[in-house]
């Protein structure tokens, strides 16, 4: 490794560290005393009463995030300000799960970039000095993202009871993350086949993974119905706001169909929302650097991405490839399948008209254009290492000389983790080797007892076994 390369890997933590210290220092300097609008006066409202039936919040009541607000107001004593600080608390905490899930695939320079573009993105930095739940909701996203891609790499019931527990903390936080859960119904798929192949038992495994999975959610569920007094009283609030939220006043596709032909929300909704006001703030610098910069990363990992002719992967069937990436998939490709998910449902079922409903994609966003970035090729030599290698492969096309021959330097294999058919075939190698071994010394042993079993030439006339043997004489004639 050269001396800049581990100077940068030095150096890169630190500066992360450095960098998030100042953004919340920054942060907690310029925190608003005032709510801007009626859902961030009922999270007010909630920290002295909490009554989801007076809308202090609205239903789901978000438990964990007033919790938290509750808790902070101990130090902070100004009830906005309590929610703020909770946000930049938390924004600030998720820059480690960050900072891990790049490092997977990217250097530390290039997870660097990324931790500064999630903090300092400016529509999701808004809503880190408002006192709303987006904020803290895509706080702990993060975190539940790591410990669900570090899950599906291993599957260890110490992994994905982790990543169960951290789910359950972001629907007591922000419930409208929920499509994000489908990475669990992967986990859930994964750890079935595992067993299956394991020759486990199946069937109590899964048990165990649905009861973890509903416990963490009664944590928060069971509070609010306790809340509420009692369980009917609870489900019945729940059915009428979500009938209301779902096909009058949501704002969603049902309810605003005919004010808004479906192709004209898509495209408020990819271009206003997701790009123009969420990635961009509606800047048109910021969002002229981030298209040339997007346009180049995709142009260069293209390049690096294809795959030759006649390889291996190539000819390979779709299907077989499939199956390997859902059992092992890539952090890119696994990421936007996710957010993929959540952005049909806020595309579907969230207020077009509100665009704090696709911060969790902006993150996610930054993320998958770094690693685009990341993705290109390395750039070309300089002229004279380009000359010396031109050079060096024309000496290994030229014929061979009278003499010693020249020997062609072989091209360095890859390491690749042994596959399920390699480990079979070595143990059977193995064990054919033992077997022969074994056989080798049971014949070896054979010819000892027999050869130890027939008297020797000459022995029994000097043992007694016979008359002596008369010596012999010359005769004289």
């Amino acid at each position: 490794m050269h001396t800049g390369d581990m100077l940068a890997r030095k150096a890169s933590p630190i500066a992360a560290v450095c960098c998030v210290l100042l953004w919340a220092a920054y942060c907690w300097a310029h925190r608003s005393p005032f709510a801007a609008s009626w859902d961030e006066v009922d999270f007010v409202l909630a920290l002295d009463r909490f009554d989801l039936l007076a809308m202090q919040p609205h239903f789901p009541g978000y438990p964990y995030f007033v919790m938290g607000a509750m808790a902070m107001r101990r130090f902070v004593g100004d009830p906005v300000r309590a929610y703020e600080s909770l946000n930049i608390v938390l924004g600030a905490a998720a820059a480690f799960p960050i900072w891990r899930l790049s490092r997977r695939r990217l250097s530390p320079l290039w997870s660097l970039v990324v931790v500064l573009l999630v903090l300092t993105s400016p529509y999701l930095w808004l809503q880190s000095v408002r006192p709303m739940s987006e904020a803290a909701g895509i706080a702990v996203l993060w975190w539940y993202l790591w410990t669900w891609q570090r899950a599906m790499e291993r599957r260890s019931w110490e992994r994905m009871a982790l990543a169960l527990f951290l789910f359950g903390l972001l629907m007591g936080v922000r419930l409208s993350f929920a499509p994000f859960g489908l990475g669990l119904l992967w986990l859930f798929g994964l750890g079935a086949a595992d067993w299956r192949l394991a020759r486990k038992r199946v069937w109590p495994r899964l048990a165990l993974f649905v009861v973890l999975a509903g416990a963490f959610q009664l944590l928060w569920l069971g509070a609010l119905v306790l809340s509420e007094g009692n369980v009917r009283g609870f489900l019945k609030l729940a059915a009428a706001f979500t009938e209301g939220h779902f096909s009058q006043w949501g704002g969603g596709v049902a309810s605003a169909a005919d004010d808004m032909p479906f192709a004209e929300r898509a495209l408020r909704f990819a271009g206003d929302n997701v790009l123009w006001t969420g990635m961009f703030a509606r800047s048109t610098a910021l969002f002229a650097a981030a298209a040339g910069l997007l346009f180049a990363a995709v142009l260069s990992a293209g390049a690096a991405l294809r795959s030759p002719r006649g390889s291996a992967s190539a000819g390979s069937r779709p299907a077989a490839r499939a199956a390997a990436w859902l059992r092992r998939p890539g952090l890119p490709v696994a990421l936007a399948a996710l957010a993929g998910a959540y952005g049909a449902w806020a595309l579907l079922a969230q207020n077009i008209d509100k665009p704090r409903h696709i911060t969790p994609l902006i993150g996610v966003m930054w993320l998958l254009l770094a690693l685009l970035c990341a993705a290109a090729p390395p750039a070309r030599p300089a002229a004279p290492l380009r000359r010396r290698a031109r050079r060096r492969r024309c000496c290994a096309a030229a014929p061979v000389r009278a003499g010693r021959p020249r020997r062609r330097r072989e091209p360095a294999r890859r390491a690749h983790p042994p596959r399920a058919a390699d480990r079979m075939r070595d143990d059977r190698r193995r064990r054919d080797r033992a077997a022969s071994r074994a056989g080798q010394r049971a014949r070896r042993a054979a010819g000892r007892r027999a050869a130890g079993g027939l008297p020797a030439r000459g022995r029994a006339g000097r043992t007694g076994g016979g008359p002596p043997e008369q010596p012999f004489r010359r005769l004289h004639l």
